[in-house]
């Protein structure tokens, strides 16, 4: 069920949605209760935890393990992909962007479209535990939208016939992995994992360790605890969703912030992001933007975004 618990005065997210599990065709009953379910996460907080998803533990614990591999390898490795604007895919190094207004983030980065950008002979299950991870988010959201788009009172593949060119180099739906490092002893005024942002896709999964730090924020502007659950993924609507949902959806802002607590700051922090984008050609529309405003692609938004939070961090 969807519910809110508050524990101890502390909030923290607990909706969850059992999801359309991917083994056996969904019955009518069940396709109206995840679209119901999904209806309320998205309209209160944008958010929800998916369980019975179809996404195997055994996947995501190889996916985890051969990029947990990667990270720790020489920064000369890593750099054999650095990430391209043209394709929006490759390598991230640490101290290259800022997404929120902190002075520091300490997170470094991995963006996949497909498999065919780590080939990586040292660790022989990175490739296919990204080819695998792949395609089960795709299913996955390929159903999520199909959902998505009942609960909308829309025809089935509304949004699907908005992402008709996932996996295809005219779309930016993506993996990106990221990495955050053990948090040093001494670390400057301001300093987060990952700065304060929303995403610019329509839909984000997200799989993260049991280290926790990941927050998003309610309509109040209180910032909640999203505990890591195991065996669940956080879906989350991007700024894309709202106005094609009718401005009924919410794109939360959402952060990973350093934990007080020293057991979590002295180990590494690994999380796993699928992100759905529309395709490149199909008009972007502003949050809060006036009718002049001169409209964007979806490629185009997601250039400026990116390119944001590159000069910001040279700017830091």
């Amino acid at each position: 069920v969807l519910s809110e618990t508050v524990e101890n005065d502390v909030k923290s997210i607990n909706h969850k949605v059992a999801g359309l599990g991917q083994d056996t065709e969904p019955t009518q009953e069940e396709w109206q209760r995840v679209t119901r379910e999904l209806y309320e996460a998205f309209t209160k907080f944008g958010c929800a935890y998916l369980t019975n998803h179809g996404v195997p533990e055994d996947e995501r614990s190889l996916l985890f393990d051969s990029m947990a591999a990667f990270f720790n390898t020489e920064l000369e490795k890593k750099n054999r992909c650095p990430f391209d604007m043209d394709t929006f895919e490759g390598y991230i190094a640490m101290d290259t962007e800022n997404y929120g207004s902190g002075t520091h983030e300490l997170h470094e980065g991995l963006v996949l479209k497909t498999d065919g950008v780590v080939d990586e002979p040292e660790i022989p299950s990175l490739k296919p535990a990204v080819t695998a991870s792949l395609k089960s988010y795709r299913a996955l959201s390929n159903t999520i939208m199909t959902a998505l788009s009942l609960s909308l009172g829309k025809d089935p593949d509304y949004l699907a016939s908005l992402h008709k060119d996932r996996g295809t180099a005219n779309s930016s739906t993506s993996m990106r992995v990221n990495y955050y490092p053990p948090v040093p002893s001494t670390v400057a005024e301001g300093t987060t994992r990952f700065g304060a942002h929303r995403d610019y896709s329509t839909l984000s999964f997200i799989v993260q360790d049991n280290t926790g730090g990941l927050q998003v924020q309610d309509t109040e502007g209180s910032w909640l605890d999203v505990n890591p659950i195991p065996g669940t993924i956080i879906l989350l609507a991007g700024e894309f969703f709202v106005s094609y949902s009718g401005d009924k959806f919410i794109a939360p802002l959402h952060r990973v912030i350093i934990s007080a607590e020293e057991l979590q700051r002295s180990v590494p922090r690994i999380t796993t992001n699928y992100f759905v984008h529309a395709d490149h050609q199909v008009p972007f529309k502003l949050l809060d933007s006036s009718s002049t405003e001169k409209s964007m692609t979806v490629k185009e938004y997601l250039s400026s975004r990116i390119m944001q939070a590159l000069n910001k961090s040279t700017k830091e």
